[in-house]
C-alpha cells in the first residue's frame, strides 16, 4: 500500500487487480504484470513468510508498458506510463514508485547425509529438464536423454537414501508403522515426515520418477514430431498433470483419439 497525494491507495489490492483486468484501455502484457504484482502481494501476507526488505540487487520490472496512466479517484495519484521499478522504499509520496519484498532463496545444506542426497538429487534432474525443454532439438540434448543415465544416477541416490535408512537405529519399527500406518492414514504419513530420512528418500524417489515420465514424454515427441515443452514443463512440476497433457497433444496432433489409451 503506498500513501499518494493524501490517499491511501492500494496498488496491487484484489480490487485493483479486478479493475485493471476490466480496464480495456490496458494492454494485455499490463494486466499480467499487475496480475503478478498482486500474487506477489497475496503471498507476501501469509503466515511465515518473511522476505528481505528491498534489496539493493536489480528486483525490477524494466520496460512495463501501459498505454494510459491511471488515476486514481482518491486524488492525483498516477502510475508511470514507462516503467515501474521494484526498488526500495521511498518517502516521496507524489512519485509513484512500487516497491516490493525481495524474495530470499535458502542456501543448500550439507551437514547431514539426507541433507546431501536431498541437494544433489534436487541439482541432479535441473539439467535433464532444462534441456528437454528449451532445448530439445539439441544433439547433446537428445543423446543424454536417450540414455538411461540420468534415470540411474537418480536411481542410485534414492537406493543410497534407502541403504542408509536401514542402518539407522529403529528403522525396523518405523518401516512397520509406514506399512501399518503410513499407507492408510494422513496422519500418519503426515507423521513419518517428521524423520528427515524418510523425507529425502520420499523426494529422491518423485524425482527420479517425474525424470523417467519427462524422459518418455520427451523421446515420445521426438519420435512423432509432437511439440513437449509444455507438457515437459507441467511434467516437472506437477508430474501426471503433463503426462496428460502429453496424451491430450498426441492426440489432437495425430487425429487419432485412440492414441489416449496408448504409450
Amino acid at each position: 500500500k503506498r500513501t499518494v497525494s493524501g490517499a491511501r491507495t492500494d496498488i496491487i489490492s484484489h480490487g485493483t487487480t479486478r479493475f485493471l483486468f476490466m480496464n480495456h484501455k490496458f494492454t494485455l502484457f499490463g494486466k499480467l504484470g499487475i496480475a503478478f504484482l498482486s500474487l506477489i502481494s497475496l503471498v507476501g501476507s501469509c503466515d511465515g513468510f518473511k522476505p528481505s526488505l528491498g534489496s539493493p540487487s536489480v528486483y525490477c520490472l524494466h520496460q512495463y508498458t501501459m498505454n494510459k496512466a491511471w488515476k486514481s479517484h482518491y486524488g492525483q495519484a498516477s502510475l508511470a506510463t514507462k516503467d515501474i521499478r521494484l526498488l526500495r522504499t521511498t518517502s516521496n509520496r507524489r512519485n509513484s514508485v512500487i516497491s516490493l519484498q525481495a524474495l530470499e532463496f535458502a542456501s543448500p545444506e550439507f551437514a547431514t547425509f539426507p541433507q546431501q542426497v536431498f541437494t544433489a538429487v534436487n541439482f541432479l534432474v535441473l539439467p535433464f529438464w532444462a534441456g528437454m525443454i528449451f532445448l530439445p532439438q539439441s544433439s547433446l540434448t537428445k543423446t543424454v536423454m536417450e540414455s538411461t543415465t540420468p534415470i540411474l544416477l537418480c536411481a542410485f541416490l534414492h537406493l543410497s537414501m534407502v541403504a542408509y535408512g536401514l542402518t539407522q537405529p529403529g528403522s525396523a519399527e518405523e518401516f512397520q508403522f509406514l506399512a501399518t500406518q503410513g499407507f492408510v492414514k494422513l496422519s500418519a504419513m503426515q507423521e513419518m515426515r517428521q524423520s528427515p530420512v524418510f523425507v529425502s528418500e520420499e523426494w529422491a524417489h518423485v524425482l527420479a520418477w517425474d525424470l523417467f515420465v519427462g524422459r518418455y514424454v520427451y523421446l515420445d515427441g521426438l519420435s512423432k514430431k509432437i511439440p513437449t515443452p509444455h507438457s515437459l514443463f507441467f511434467t516437472f512440476l506437477l508430474g501426471p498433470l503433463g503426462l496428460t497433457m502429453h496424451l491430450i497433444t498426441r492426440a489432437i496432433i495425430l487425429k487419432d483419439i485412440s492414441s489416449l489409451t496408448k504409450f
